[in-house]
């Protein structure tokens, strides 16, 4: 069986998993965003490259909340404890596991609202599709 990497959302010191994306489709991580400093000089030879630190950047999660009960209501307690374990403004670490044993971190917050896309077609009766965009070094 091949491995497949779980995202997990834990609280800012690290000790406690408190969400786990389920189903993710489609993510653009993993990122090492370093930025540096090239100058150079149209008389000189050559360039001088500074180390200027990491960079902030929107990971984003498109992942699929589902109860195969069909039940509507079922499926609403499920977004509602997404909202409420994710809100706006709060440090979290988003962990991505690269194996078994090894895993990337990253230093999160969500600053915008999480997006639900298919509703007109999924009507909400057995999955609702999610999006998720969590800005990195916020905190």
């Amino acid at each position: 069986m091949s491995f497949v990497p779980r995202f997990t959302l834990r609280d800012s010191t690290n000790s406690t998993e408190l969400y786990v994306f389920s189903a993710v489709q489609n993510t653009n991580l993993p990122q090492t965003p370093r930025e540096t400093v090239a100058i150079s000089n149209l008389r000189a030879k050559g360039s001088v490259v500074i180390d200027g630190g990491i960079k902030s950047f929107d990971a984003i999660i498109e992942f699929v909340l589902w109860d195969n009960s069909g039940d509507y209501e079922a499926l609403m307690a499920l977004i509602d404890t997404l909202e409420s374990t994710i809100p706006i403004n709060t440090a979290f670490i988003l962990r991505m596991d690269k194996t078994s044993s090894t895993y990337y971190d990253y230093h999160v917050k969500r600053i915008a609202p999480i997006q639900y896309t298919d509703v007109a077609t999924d009507m909400r009766c057995y999955r609702q599709k999610c999006s998720i965009s969590l800005l990195t070094e916020a905190w």
